[in-house]
């Protein structure tokens, strides 16, 4: 996903089965971070449907610092 140091993670705040990364590479990343035991079966929000783990499910490349995500 990333070939140099992560800056930045934030998960969903509705959901919480997915993360976005930013990192000194210039690449932002969304990605799945779902596990049945800990988020259940039914989710809220945009992407309270997603079921998997480790998915990227959009990535693209900022010219400049990201600070935030």
């Amino acid at each position: 996903m990333h070939s140099q140091s992560v800056v930045n993670v934030r998960f969903d705040p509705q959901s919480g089965r997915v993360c976005a990364s930013a990192s000194a590479d210039g690449k932002c990343s969304i990605t799945t971070c779902y596990t049945q035991v800990t988020d259940g079966a039914e989710g809220k929000g945009p992407f309270g449907k997603v079921t998997s783990f480790g998915e990227t499910l959009m990535s693209f490349t900022v010219i400049g610092w990201v600070n935030t995500v």
